[in-house]
């Protein structure tokens, strides 16, 4: 693509031929090489909350896996549930 400006002060212009492949080229491997970083960091950072997540949650869960069993007559009312 063919570019012309004026310089200041002359009757000359600047006329500039470039490439806009060869100028986008190097951007778009940018980009891609982000949002493919970006992709896989967010895939790691659910992966890992959800753990967290599933190992924070895991006594409430024994707990309300012991009261619905207690509910429906089917534990020992003197075993003691470890928390």
């Amino acid at each position: 693509q063919l570019f012309s400006t004026p310089i200041a002060g002359t009757d000359l212009r600047l006329l500039m031929l470039l490439n806009r492949d060869a100028l986008t080229a190097p951007v778009i491997h940018t980009v891609t090489l982000q949002l493919s970083a970006i992709v896989v960091l967010l895939t790691l950072v659910i992966i890992a909350l959800n753990m967290l997540i599933g190992r924070l949650l895991a006594p409430l869960h024994r707990v309300s896996q012991a009261l619905a069993d207690i509910a429906h007559g089917e534990s020992d009312l003197s075993k003691r549930l470890p928390v």
